[in-house]
């Protein structure tokens, strides 16, 4: 009897086991507990075999067995059933949870398509709502500036209002927007720019965003307390001019007319003869300034440098050799930001900060000449500049020369500023230029022997 305990209680633990194994993740050890069964029910059916032959001899353990064997079909069958409630009832709930998902998922599906028919309702009303001619206005100048989103979708008829000029500041102010980002995130690398031949525009060279900041507040410069007048326009221009291939001086656009009243700079006076200024954007340093400035001094030829912070804590030496060269050391801001986006205390700062970082570390004095970082200036800028000592420098002939990665070859560099020259022309060449540093010494001795001299900036802005 004591072998029949043992073998009903086994039955039950593990049959108990292979149920809640099904009912669980691992198939696997529920598939080998029924393995298991199998074997310990034929083994049992061996010893049934064997203990019916001794109960012939002994009918108290019939009774015994007999009972042994119901008691283990009652357990059985108690087992069977629970196995299937459970079963049954663990597939009612999966059925009522995956219900109960889809209907939340159609309410968010029917709450994100009202929600959307109502964003498209209220932009048709706001597409369709009057504008007033201020709204108008800003919007069109903030966009030209780049310093809003792009506007709603227009009718047919507002497009075809859009002026020739409107178009190209649009496209100017995207391209220049998307060079000053880059520009103001990398030190060491400069952007590529699209420029026709025709076309003269600048996206600037350098960045000075790795150079240590300065904590104490800059100096201020001469006349800062000085107000300026308040209807001067904020408006964002960028600097072009149109060029030719017969030596011809390149107009003024008109909308640029203003420069002119606020000490800008940007050719030489008419009537001056073969006269070329030759000026250079610089940021970092490469190994392309020195060699220019060795070719410069050989040559005996002056030149302008408009700088950053950057080079000035980074190369202190170089731009005392600039100065100590005969060379003007000038001022393109410290960070090379969008100085139109700035306040006037802003404005200040920058060419302040600058003033006082080639002061400390240079030991040299800034000439009082401004370069607007990617020639991108408003009339309050340039009088702002004015309003503290500078003059303005643009310039009236400019090439692709400031992207490292992709610079022009050589013999069409020099081609191509050769066959731009013009009396009284303001030349920006970018230091860092591998091209340039190859081609400068040719270019020097072609003009010189052409009958051309070089002049510096002194001598354009007093004329």
């Amino acid at each position: 009897m004591h072998n029949y305990s043992d073998s009903i209680c086994l039955y039950y633990i593990l049959l108990f086991s292979a149920s809640k194994t099904r009912l669980g993740a691992n198939n696997k050890l529920g598939k080998k507990a029924k393995e298991m069964i199998l074997i310990i029910i034929d083994t049992t059916n061996r010893r049934i075999k064997r203990i019916l032959k001794k109960l012939r001899q002994n009918k108290s353990q019939l009774t015994a067995f007999v009972a042994w064997v119901s008691l283990s079909a009652l357990c059985l069958t108690i087992l069977v059933v629970a196995n299937h409630a459970v079963e049954t009832i663990a597939s009612r709930l999966k059925d009522s949870a995956v219900e109960a998902i889809a209907t939340e998922t159609e309410k968010g599906d029917d709450t994100a398509e009202t929600q959307a028919e109502g964003a498209v309702k209220r932009q048709a009303d706001e597409s369709t709502a009057p504008e007033t001619g201020a709204d108008q206005s800003t919007r069109s100048r903030e966009f030209r500036r780049g310093i809003c989103p792009r506007p709603r979708r227009r009718s047919k008829p507002d497009l075809a209002t859009e002026t020739a000029r409107d178009a190209l500041l649009l496209e100017a102010a995207v391209v220049y927007e998307k060079y000053d980002e880059i520009l103001y995130a990398q030190c060491s690398t400069e952007t590529k720019s699209a420029e026709s031949d025709d076309d003269t525009r600048k996206p600037d060279e350098s960045s000075a965003t790795n150079a240590p900041s300065d904590t104490t507040a800059p100096e201020t410069t001469e006349n800062s307390d000085l107000p300026v007048k308040s209807d001067y326009s904020t408006k964002a221009h960028h600097w072009y001019c149109k060029n030719n291939d017969n030596h011809a001086r390149p107009p003024l656009p008109a909308e640029f007319q203003f420069i002119i009243r606020h000490d800008g700079y940007w050719i030489g006076k008419e009537g001056c003869g073969k006269v070329i200024y030759l000026t250079f954007d610089a940021g970092y340093e490469n190994g392309n300034i020195a060699k220019i400035l060795d070719i410069l001094k050989s040559k005996k030829v002056p030149a302008a440098f408009f700088i950053l912070e950057n080079l000035a804590r980074r190369e202190p030496q170089l731009v005392k050799r600039m100065a100590d060269d005969g060379h003007l050391v000038c001022n393109h801001t410290a960070t090379h930001k969008d100085m139109t986006k700035l306040s006037e205390s802003e404005f200040t700062d920058e060419l302040a900060r600058l003033e006082k970082a080639v002061r400390e570390h240079a030991g040299v004095e800034i000439a009082k000449f401004y370069r607007p970082p990617s020639g991108t200036f408003s009339e309050r800028d340039l009088a702002l500049a004015k309003k503290l000592g500078y003059k303005t420098i643009m310039w009236s002939y400019a090439y692709a020369d400031w992207d490292n990665n992709a610079q022009p070859k050589p013999d069409r560099a020099l081609e191509k500023l050769l066959g731009h020259t013009h009396e009284g022309m303001v030349l920006l060449l970018h230091p860092t230029s591998s091209t340039n540093a190859e081609i400068l010494n040719d270019f020097i001795d072609r003009l010189i022997s052409d009958g051309w001299r070089f002049a510096t900036l002194t001598e354009l802005t007093s004329s």
